[in-house]
């Protein structure tokens, strides 16, 4: 029993001085009263305000409500806009530095890029439409 409440002692002791307060200290010269205390706040610094007078441009694709739904809109030809895009991704099998081997991404793998090729997928998905 004795070694039972020794060891919950040791406990204990090693739990309350895990929990004990860091004591703040000055470095050589320095007074205490120039240490901060608990109760201070530190003001945040001001954000740096954007100019007001400087007119942002406008960007050609906007938003409008038709028939009370909104919808994107080129504001040069009034046309109604639908985005479409994709991720161009090549693939390919690939060996790691450590020798490990994996089927992924190689778009611009040094040792596989082909400029060729990616123009060429781009312009195609130019054709069909793709912005």
């Amino acid at each position: 029993m004795s070694r039972l409440f020794a060891g919950i002692l040791i406990f204990f002791v090693f739990l309350g001085s895990g929990c004990s307060t860091p004591q703040a200290t000055a470095s050589p010269g320095a007074s205490v009263a120039a240490l901060p205390t608990a109760t201070q706040t530190v003001k945040a610094p001001d954000p740096t305000l954007i100019p007001t007078d400087i007119p942002l441009p406008e960007h050609r694709i906007a938003i409008r409500l038709a028939d009370g739904v909104g919808e994107f809109f080129d504001r040069l030809t009034g046309q109604t806009f639908v985005p479409r895009g994709a991720n161009y991704l090549h693939s390919a099998q690939q060996t790691m530095a450590w020798g490990e081997q994996r089927y992924q991404d190689a778009t611009f793998a040094t040792d596989q890029y082909n400029p060729e090729a990616a123009g060429a997928a781009l312009q195609q998905m130019h054709e069909l439409g793709y912005n």
